[in-house]
């Protein structure tokens, strides 16, 4: 579930940041929280 969490995230971020500003931080948020959790490896 984290995985796919990271991996939604991560390919909506760009259609996401430019039609709807409010979700860039909750997006940003969580990767960073996944990365600090150790899950850079998911994201690479």
């Amino acid at each position: 579930m984290l995985a796919s969490t990271i991996q939604f995230s991560k390919n909506n971020q760009p259609h996401t940041t430019t039609h709807n500003t409010n979700t860039e931080p909750t997006i940003t948020g969580i990767v960073d929280r996944y990365v600090a959790e150790g899950a850079d490896c998911v994201l690479a």
